[in-house]
């Protein structure tokens, strides 16, 4: 009876621990669609921004300057020059600097997961041997030298 127990509380175990495997891997994969998305809706947009420029400022601004008299020829260069900083103030916006850039995020692995206190002690001990080495090294260099002189 207390094997079957033991057996049943194992198996209830791992499969809790599959369950919560399974929720946490559709959390990430549910994450990382968001931030593609994000990326997509960004991505559309500038692309809008960008054709539509090369439009207004490739077939729309010579259109406009058929109709203009040779006296007003210069209102071309001012539409020209306003389209496009038009477009360097909208791809400055679009681009700015933000808390939550979508192009700059961080993965949470990098936080806390992938470098824990284990790794970090893992990457102590291995300075530390490594100080104590070259200390060593360096005495020893030393006494050589000085039996070298004698």
């Amino acid at each position: 009876d207390t094997e079957d127990n033991g057996n049943h509380d194992e198996e209830e175990e791992a499969e809790e621990q599959q369950q919560s495997s399974q929720q946490q891997h559709h959390q990430q994969t549910t994450t990382s669609k968001t931030k593609t998305l994000e990326k997509l809706k960004l991505f559309r947009t500038f692309y809008i921004i960008v054709v539509a420029y090369i439009y207004l400022t490739r077939i729309a601004v010579y259109l406009f300057a058929t109709l203009l008299d040779y006296r007003h020829t210069w209102v071309r260069t001012l539409f020209l020059e306003m389209a496009t900083l038009a477009f360097y103030v909208a791809m400055g916006l679009q681009f700015r600097p933000m808390t939550e850039n979508p192009y700059l995020t961080l993965s949470d692995a990098t936080t806390n997961d992938e470098y824990d206190d284990d790794e970090y002690d893992n990457h102590r001990e291995v300075a530390v041997a490594t100080e104590i080495e070259m200390k060593t090294t360096k005495k020893t260099t030393t006494n050589l030298r000085s039996s070298k002189a004698v």
